[in-house]
C-alpha cells in the first residue's frame, strides 16, 4: 500500500529479494470512492477485507466536502517535492478524492494556489495513515506545507526570552555605571 515494491529476507543462502504480490501505488492517486469508517478497528478491519483494493478505495474517518462521484477521471502530477513543501496540479471531470501516499500528520496544512477551482482545500487523514484532499471537479493547483503549531510558539518563548535577557543585563550595566557616577 505504501509504495512497497521489493523486501529483502535474509535466508541461509544470503538476502533473497522478493517482489510485493500487490503493485505499489502511486505518489499521487485521483480515487473517486470514498469509504467513512468510525475507528481505527473498523479502518484496519476494512483494510483487512481481501476485497479491498487501495488503488479503487479510500478510506476515511470523515465525510468528505465535496463528496466523490464514483467514475471520476482525471490527472494529477507532482510540480515540486521539498521535504517540508508538495506543490501538486489536478484536473477532474467530477468531485473525487486525491490520494497522496505520504503519511499524514495534523502539521501539514493545504493551500489552494491562484488559478484553482476550489478556493479552500481540506487534509485529511485516508487509509487510517496517508493523506486524501477532496477535490470538486476542475483544475487544481495547491500547495501542502508542513507547518507545526509549536514552531511559531517556540519562536515567541524565545524572542520574549532573550528580550527580557538583554533588558536585565543593560538595567545591571545601567545600575553599575550609575553608582560609578556617583561616587
Amino acid at each position: 500500500m505504501l509504495r512497497f515494491r521489493y523486501a529483502f529476507v535474509p535466508t541461509s543462502e544470503g538476502i533473497r529479494v522478493m517482489e510485493s504480490p500487490t503493485p505499489p501505488l502511486p505518489r499521487l492517486l485521483l480515487v473517486s470512492n470514498g469509504k467513512v469508517l468510525a475507528g481505527r478497528n473498523a479502518l484496519f478491519s476494512a483494510m483487512h477485507d481481501p476485497f479491498f483494493d487501495p488503488s479503487e478505495t479510500v478510506l476515511l474517518e470523515s465525510e468528505p466536502q465535496p463528496h466523490p462521484e464514483s467514475g471520476a477521471t482525471g490527472a494529477a502530477r507532482l510540480i515540486s517535492d521539498l521535504p517540508d513543501e508538495l506543490m501538486i496540479e489536478a484536473d477532474t471531470n467530477k468531485p473525487t478524492l486525491l490520494l497522496i501516499t505520504d503519511l499524514y500528520d495534523h502539521n501539514w496544512r493545504v493551500k489552494a494556489l491562484p488559478d484553482s477551482t476550489q478556493q479552500s482545500y481540506q487534509l485529511m487523514p485516508a487509509d487510517y495513515i496517508l493523506r486524501a484532499v477532496p477535490l470538486a471537479a476542475g483544475h487544481h493547483h495547491l500547495q501542502i506545507v508542513y507547518a507545526p503549531t509549536a514552531f511559531p510558539i517556540g519562536i515567541g518563548i524565545s524572542v520574549a526570552a532573550w528580550t527580557l535577557w538583554i533588558s536585565l543585563l543593560v538595567w545591571d550595566w545601567l545600575r553599575k555605571n550609575r553608582k560609578k557616577i556617583l561616587t
